[in-house]
């Protein structure tokens, strides 16, 4: 048995000396038989929210209504949810009634995939009603009972289907599959947010392209906004040496690239501020960079960083290959770089001049850096002062 669950087997313990049923379930088992490392140690118990509190000092309800408290030992946090089944879900998300039972079969029932409902108890010993480690072992994704069933109730469960496609580098069996086809219009009833942090699992996984074929191929993708163009081009996409991209802002801006459109398609994703700048500038840097090679101006004020992520882009979109040496040679020979402290201010240029701010003090700024960048002028306050006294500024 791996560390973190003997870690967590006195939470067992406890439970079961007052006389309920307790057992490790979810992901954790899951990973353990595939021999991954372990997150979270969840676990499931026949005693009642209220119980659980009773039977451990220290508690937080951090879904008590759903049956989850989270409970501490030895300062590590464990949720410890008590064996439910669900009612109907009438926003194909959430149950509109939970019910407490006392039966352990009956709460892995409810869950979505065979490799997702087992357990095991403090020994290590597996309960395994639905088959689960045997698709594992045939590396197929199933839903536990009908899959049309499981994607009604919950229709995010299918965008995690082909989430662990790309994370397990699994198949989704025939059934299973045919059901995402049909049921795949139940993802409009889902938030935008909750699809996005799936499909950046999706991206980050070990097999993205072929998830993205089975995402297209049953309909998934149309529930993303702004997708329509993807997946008219979904061969050509396919076809990029995608392996070079390593942040979801760098899938996002070839996915716009592709898909002839700017960061703007995915105002409606959901996603933060700061994300979307990140893929303007991806884009804005690819378009610049397919006209020439980096200039030491832009790389001064991109940084070694961005220019690497702007190179990947442009290299599988272009199909070229990257030139990351080129630029870290560029970058070490350039006298100052974006981490540089500047030996002047724009206080100093206003100062200097007598002059009221505006729009010349940015534009100052940028001739004395390019004049540094060119070895025109030296990064010292005095030389810069007697640069500007001197006129020498456009």
């Amino acid at each position: 048995m791996k560390r973190e669950f003997v870690r967590a087997v006195p939470v067992l313990d406890q439970l079961e000396q007052r006389g309920y049923l307790a057992y490790f379930v979810g992901g954790s088992v899951r990973d353990s038989i595939m021999g991954k490392e372990i997150h979270d140690v969840d676990i499931a118990t026949s005693a009642t929210p209220q119980e659980v509190k009773e039977v451990f000092g220290h508690t937080i309800d951090v879904g008590i209504e759903h049956g989850t408290v989270l409970v501490f030992h030895e300062g590590e946090p464990y949720e410890v949810t008590t064996f439910r089944t669900e009612s109907l879900y009438k926003d194909f998300r959430r149950p509109d009634q939970v019910e407490f039972v006392t039966s352990l079969e009956e709460d892995l029932k409810r869950r979505d995939f065979t490799m997702n409902a087992m357990a095991m108890d403090k020994e290590g010993g597996l309960y395994d009603p639905f088959m689960g480690r045997e698709d594992i072992e045939s590396r197929i994704i199933r839903t536990v009972g009908s899959p049309d069933e499981r994607f009604s109730e919950d229709a995010l469960r299918m965008v995690r289907a082909v989430r662990f496609m790309s994370q397990l580098g699994f198949e989704v069996e025939p059934n299973t599959y045919q059901a995402l086809r049909e049921k795949a219009h139940l993802l409009s009833h889902i938030a935008q947010e909750r699809k996005t942090a799936e499909f950046q699992k999706l991206l980050a996984g070990k097999l993205p392209k072929e998830a993205l074929r089975a995402a297209a191929s049953t309909h998934i993708l149309y529930y993303y906004p702004e997708l329509d163009s993807l997946m008219e081009r979904m061969d050509e996409f396919l076809s990029l040496y995608l392996k070079e991209c390593q942040s979801f802002e760098e899938w996002l801006a070839v996915i716009a690239l592709v898909s002839s459109k700017k960061e703007s398609m995915y105002r409606g994703w959901k996603l933060p501020t700061a994300v979307i700048k990140r893929i303007k500038t991806l884009i804005e840097g690819y378009e610049q960079r397919n006209m020439a090679f980096f200039s030491r101006y832009q790389l001064y004020e991109l940084g070694l960083d961005n220019a690497h992520s702007i190179e990947r882009v442009w290299s599988v979109y272009s199909g070229q290959p990257a030139q990351h040496a080129a630029i870290d040679d560029l970058y070490a020979r350039m006298p100052i770089q974006k981490e540089t402290p500047l030996s002047f201010s724009g206080n100093d240029l206003i100062k200097w001049s007598g002059k009221k701010g505006g729009p010349w003090i940015k534009e100052t700024m940028k001739d004395i850096i390019q004049g540094m960048l060119d070895g025109e002028i030296v990064n010292e306050k005095e030389f810069v002062k007697q640069w500007f006294i001197l006129g020498n500024k456009r």
